[in-house]
């Protein structure tokens, strides 16, 4: 699609588990005279297919808090305002629960759900969600998750625990997000003196863990919360060097390329829609450029690009990080021709 040619792609990472893998689900709620369904819906549609016992592909734990919620909203005549829960685990197995409210008030829900905390043990952090812009209100318990990158991932990587916030954005295959860690950090073959540009950095989940082997890190995020967290993730891991601003990624690489400033590295993890701005990376005359995508018509799109600005594509290695499903992560690295 993308018209590259001489692209060294490598076998498929393949994941350690092929089921009970993810960390997050968003379980869809419909009740009809009483009777509620959990599960999601059905393709094309807004019917909801109840999933029993629970999700092949979630973590255990996951499955064993939506039997607690299944137990609960049947006592609750705030339930049927009740349309979706979000649940998320760290690797420790502790979880968050986000749930959405439609109520004109949901200080009721927020009451009730305070009420029966005892109902919930697998839960150990609690929200409501509400209103148009999608307030979070804390009900009790935690606010952020958290997971391991195990020392010697790649040479010179040291062990690090990093944090997201409730709501905030993590992969959701712990393991094989270490494989994208794991395959950055190699390929950077970073010595301590570069500058490394980290677009669409979420919680620092790259440039954490590469920040002690490089000379400087900027990272550049447009959800606000999730550069908290990085900063946050930075400071709790000893890492000096980096640096976070709150910006879109196109916005931020035209205004570094005015300011004539120069990476070493850029390092690029869009989602799905990919990188508006993948032709301005040019601008800033990275030597590389390491490209984490989760879409490949969008990777190839703006593998295509940055091709015709200057830049060829070597190798990618694509990451199964979504076993049973045909979705692809892959890391793919372009240097300057």
């Amino acid at each position: 699609m993308g018209k590259v040619a001489g692209c060294d792609v490598l076998p498929v990472a393949g994941s350690p588990q092929c089921y009970g893998y993810r960390s997050r689900v968003q379980l869809k709620v419909s009740n009809r005279d009483g009777t509620f369904a959990l599960g999601f819906f059905r393709t094309g549609s807004h019917q909801v297919v109840d999933i029993g016992p629970g999700c092949a592909l979630a973590a255990p734990h996951l499955n064993r808090v939506l039997a607690e919620f299944r137990s609960l909203l049947p006592s609750m005549p705030q339930a049927a305002g009740i349309p979706q829960i979000d649940l998320s685990i760290g690797d420790d197995g502790r979880c968050i629960a986000i749930v959405h409210c439609t109520l004109k008030d949901p200080r009721q829900l927020v009451e009730r759900l305070a009420a029966a905390h005892g109902d919930l043990p697998g839960v150990s952090g609690l929200f409501v969600r509400s209103g148009e812009k999608g307030e979070l209100e804390k009900v009790s318990g935690i606010d952020s998750l958290d997971y391991g990158i195990p020392a010697g991932l790649f040479a010179g990587s040291r062990e690090m625990r990093l944090r997201f916030g409730r709501g905030g954005f993590s992969q959701v295959n712990y393991r094989q997000n270490l494989e994208l860690i794991r395959t950055v950090g190699e390929w950077g073959d970073l010595k301590g003196k570069e500058r490394v540009l980290d677009l669409f950095c979420g919680n620092g989940n790259i440039s954490v863990p590469i920040a002690p082997c490089a000379g400087e890190v900027v990272g550049i995020e447009g959800y606000a919360p999730s550069i908290a967290d990085a900063v946050t993730n930075a400071q709790a891991n000893g890492v000096h060097n980096a640096t976070y601003q709150v910006s879109d990624a196109a916005l931020a690489v035209r205004r570094l390329a005015k300011r004539k400033e120069r990476f070493d590295l850029v390092i690029l993890d869009p989602p799905r829609a990919g990188a508006e701005a993948a032709g301005d990376i040019a601008l800033l005359a990275p030597e590389r450029i390491i490209y984490v995508s989760c879409d490949p018509a969008t990777l190839a799109r703006d593998l295509a690009v940055l091709s015709g600005n200057g830049y060829r594509v070597t190798r990618s290695q694509p990451v199964d990080m979504f076993p049973q499903t045909y979705h692809l992560e892959s890391v793919t690295e372009l240097v300057r021709s």
